[in-house]
């Protein structure tokens, strides 16, 4: 299930058919001697297209567990699974004692203690029910033993006597009246481009916020004037906040947060904070707008860049694609016909007799310049679907150009 396949839907029946070919012979570059017909078989069907694809298919197994911290542990997996393992604690009562991150496809998950007295215990002892693949490669319960202990528990262990014969000098040292604050992590550019956002991201899951003490101000004339936002959690990332607010060009704004705006589960609350914020000109940007005549929906379209690198996406609507607010430099475009409506490019499964979903490239490089406004009709039908990726996006590069170099390196070779 590794190795790339390809199948076709529908049966095919190999056929001939007998044909007739002209063939011309010249007396001279201007004059036809002779016109003669041949007969020939021509074999049918002339092409087949096949989309070749990589099932979405691993191994599911746990890697290994870890606990860097006494109150958070993690466990790493081997391939996705639609469900969380099973934790049953020895030690401790399982029952509401974690705050749980994971990933889509929950191959890792972090598992927050919020009990100070189940994350104070140097060893963590529990039973693990998970999905794991067998030798059938089928997906079967597992039940694994695991004891993790703190790393910083394991560092720190045996070193308590040596610190007592040095006379305790770290208690010598004078005690900080600072207040310890919950570190957050804002991601504010100081110049902000008129399509982004701010994201908040913390240290350890939040027990409470109150974003009516979180303001976005706007500079009017002398004066700084509150203006609306929206924000929502990260749907995975749960300590991920995003706030966005519909930015006027070349304006001026200040982000605060007041103090005790967001608290963790352990206790600690933000300090106050304030980030200046200058939004950029209009006149810094171009913009592409792609027709897009038969697409089949619920599709998407991607904005890449002269590496292959996706850059945006946006929604297929009445038959366009639209990328406001471009930096200049070189873009090319893909479409996908996002057959299941989830938002990604989904591969194909043979067992299922489902084919990867379709994607269909933009044969051209565009360079944008700053205030241009490109306007591309889009026919994704018009060129093969194997032919549509410009040379510049392939990793590597077609025969033609390899042979010429052949060519040309066997011609400087000979020359000497």
């Amino acid at each position: 299930k590794s190795e790339a396949v390809a199948f076709l839907d529908s049966l095919v029946i190999p056929r001939f058919e007998e044909r007739w070919r002209k063939d011309t012979t010249w007396k001279d570059s201007l004059t036809i001697d002779t016109i003669i017909e041949r007969k020939y078989t021509h074999y049918l069907p002339d092409e087949l297209l096949l989309r070749s694809f990589t099932e979405d298919y691993s191994q599911r197994y746990l890697i290994k567990s870890e606990r860097l911290t006494p109150n958070k542990f993690t466990l790493y997996f081997a391939g996705k699974s639609d469900t969380l393992p099973v934790l049953k604690g020895f030690s401790f009562d399982e029952q509401e004692a974690f705050v749980i991150e994971k990933t889509l496809r929950n191959d890792t998950i972090h598992y927050w203690l919020k009990d100070s007295l189940i994350y104070k215990q140097d060893t963590l002892r529990f039973a693990l029910t998970y999905l794991y693949t067998d030798t059938l490669n089928k997906l079967v319960p597992r039940t694994d033993t695991l004891a993790l202990v703190a790393k910083q528990v394991k560092e720190t262990g045996g070193k308590t006597d040596s610190k007592k014969k040095k006379g305790n000098k770290e208690e010598e040292k004078p005690k900080s009246d600072s207040i310890p604050h919950l570190d957050i992590n804002a991601r504010i550019s100081a110049t902000m481009d008129v399509y982004d956002y701010i994201d908040l991201t913390f240290n350890e899951p939040l027990q409470s916020y109150d974003f009516s003490t979180v303001h976005i101000r706007q500079k009017v004339d002398t004066v700084w004037k509150e203006v609306p936002f929206e924000y929502e959690q990260d749907s995975v990332e749960l300590r991920k906040f995003y706030i966005y607010c519909d930015w006027e060009p070349k304006e001026e704004y200040k982000f605060q947060v007041d103090s005790c705006a967001f608290t963790g589960i352990y206790g600690l609350s933000t300090d106050k904070m304030e980030r200046p914020v200058k939004v950029k000109s209009l006149e810094d940007y171009g913009a592409i707008y792609f027709n897009v005549p038969g697409v089949i929906t619920p599709a998407f379209a991607e904005l890449l860049d002269e590496k292959d690198n996706v850059l945006r996406k946006t929604e297929v609507v009445d038959a366009k694609a639209d990328f406001p607010f471009l930096k200049p430099g070189k873009y090319s475009a893909r479409l996908i016909e996002d057959t299941n409506g989830n938002g990604i490019w989904d591969t194909g499964n043979y067992e299922e007799r489902r084919q990867p979903e379709k994607v269909y490239y933009y044969n051209q490089i565009l360079e944008l310049k700053v205030m241009f406004e490109l306007e591309q009709d889009w026919n994704i039908k018009a060129i093969a679907p194997d032919k549509q990726k410009p040379d510049e996006l392939k990793k590597q590069k077609p025969d033609e150009d390899k042979k010429k170099k052949r060519s040309t390196s066997t011609n400087t070779n000979r020359n000497r």
